[in-house]
């Protein structure tokens, strides 16, 4: 079963300015992860997934997962 990232990102606004959790500065455009609702920018959570970290694949807040596994007759 190949593991696949859930659609785990919802555009987040904000009239105000809200800290990333990761980095630490203030952001306009956040995105919440739909597995935990835990929000960050979106250049931190790219590299995070990019990274080579092992558990890039969970939220850097709560550790939930972020895989999803496929599911026999699926159809993604």
């Amino acid at each position: 079963m190949r593991p696949r990232l859930i659609a785990i990102l919802d555009s987040v606004s904000t009239e105000v300015d809200t800290q990333c959790s990761i980095c630490l500065e203030p952001q306009r455009s956040m995105r919440r992860l739909e597995v935990c609702g835990h929000m960050f920018c979106a250049d931190c959570l790219m590299a995070q997934m990019k990274s080579k970290m092992v558990r890039r694949y969970d939220c850097a807040l709560c550790r939930r997962s972020l895989l999803a596994f496929r599911r026999p007759g699926a159809l993604w």
